[in-house]
């Protein structure tokens, strides 16, 4: 069985510290590499003490910029808010979560330098990999250890990270660079595929980038440039308008099939920041009528394979529709429809038979009703519908 404590100490929005412990169902509760708990973290932060805007010790999270070269929070994904694409980069955070993985475990701080803030972070920490010969071909996320190969890999490798933050704005305008060097103690080879042909390979990585950010009367633009050690190179640019009922977006981006930044995570299609350029739309609008509407389109491609397509992709797109009616100020008719087509290797009858790359189409239609009857009950319902269809099945529902 799974079991947790987590201790919390808060004091207003200034002092945070966090103690906590967790074991997943099947893992050990006393082993060699587990007493009582199978994880455990510290976490202790500290703000606005003069010139010391930030500072955190134990287990904390980074996220400056857009992403391109540290964030370790969630990463922007498409959503119902069709306008809602860029991150929220906080820079350094305290780590309140169970999750075993995406932090960083040392110490940070941010200074105020009057027109100038300078972060500086240090990190050592230990990682699940499938170390042989002082090699690793995979590194896992999911902090499962209830096997003895997934014991074995427990903390197999660690790794240090050092990065700084330059940062200055202004009422209108925001501009910063970003520095991140990491070092493991073994060498990251993965087992060769077509598709991972220009993926990260050694013992450490460095990158470095710049973001910038305008905002003059409803417009917005913001983005980020990155760099790694080879050269290779990551941007993401967006135009934001905004208007009392009306607001729209147009983000590209652009991700090198060889850039690679281990701790990296940005708006886009896949789940890393690697092997993609796309131009996605949105827009949303409210009048004042109880009537809204919010739509986005998404186009991208695929510049190299990837493990599911097994060649250069066309053109994939991703669209949804959304409308929503408030007839009263506690009842709410919410309807969605979205689509989407993208390449993918096709099921073949037989397994010796070369992969084929098709055209796959999800599509999916959503209505729901929500009634708010007093400040803690509330009545949903839900009907919802979702289709797929391929060049060799037939359609699925």
């Amino acid at each position: 069985f799974a079991y947790s404590l987590r201790y919390r100490f808060k004091y207003k929005d200034q002092v945070y510290f966090g103690l906590s412990g967790e074991k997943d169902a099947g893992e050990l509760a006393w082993g060699e590499k587990s007493k009582v708990f199978d994880s455990y973290h510290f976490s202790f932060q500290l703000k606005d003490v003069k010139r010391l805007r930030n500072f955190v010790l134990g287990d904390f999270r980074a996220t400056f910029g857009e992403g391109l070269v540290v964030n370790t929070n969630f990463s922007i994904s498409k959503t119902t808010n069709a306008t809602d694409v860029n991150l929220s980069a906080d820079g350094l955070n305290k780590f309140s979560s169970l999750s075993e993985s995406n932090y960083f475990r040392g110490i940070g701080a941010t200074i105020d330098l009057d027109y100038l803030n300078l972060t500086a972070m240090y990190s050592i920490n230990t990682m699940d990999a499938n170390l042989k010969n002082d090699t690793f071909p995979t590194v896992y996320f999911d902090g499962l250890h209830r096997t003895k190969t997934e014991i074995l890999h427990k903390n197999s490798i660690w790794t240090q990270s050092a990065a700084l933050n330059l940062d200055h704005s202004s009422s209108w305008y925001r501009v910063g660079l970003n520095g991140m060097f990491t070092w493991f103690n073994a060498q990251y080879f993965p087992t060769f595929r077509p598709y991972n042909l220009y993926y990260f390979k050694g013992n450490y990585q460095l990158g470095g980038s710049v973001y910038y950010s305008l905002n003059r009367k409803g417009f917005r633009f913001k983005g980020e440039t990155a760099l790694d050690k080879e050269g290779d190179v990551a941007t993401i640019n967006s135009l934001t308008i905004n208007f009392v009922n009306f607001s729209a977006v147009v983000l590209h981006r652009y991700y090198s099939p060889s850039y690679d930044a281990f701790y990296s995570r940005s708006f886009g299609e896949s789940s890393t920041v690697r092997n993609e350029h796309g131009l996605y739309l949105g827009f949303s609008y409210r009048n004042a009528n109880r009537w809204g509407i919010s739509s986005y389109f998404d186009c991208y491609q695929f510049p190299w394979l990837k493990s599911s397509v097994s060649k250069p992709s066309s053109v994939g797109f991703d669209a949804m529709a959304q409308v929503e009616y408030f007839p009263t100020d506690k009842l709410l008719f919410n309807l969605r429809f979205k689509f989407e087509s993208y390449d993918k290797n096709q099921p073949r009858e037989k397994s010796s038979l070369p992969l084929v790359l098709g055209k796959y189409d999800k599509s999916s239609l959503r209505l729901r009703m929500k009634y708010n009857l007093n400040r803690s009950w509330n009545f949903t319902s839900v009907v919802e519908g979702n289709f797929a269809k391929n060049e060799v099945e037939n359609t699925t529902f």
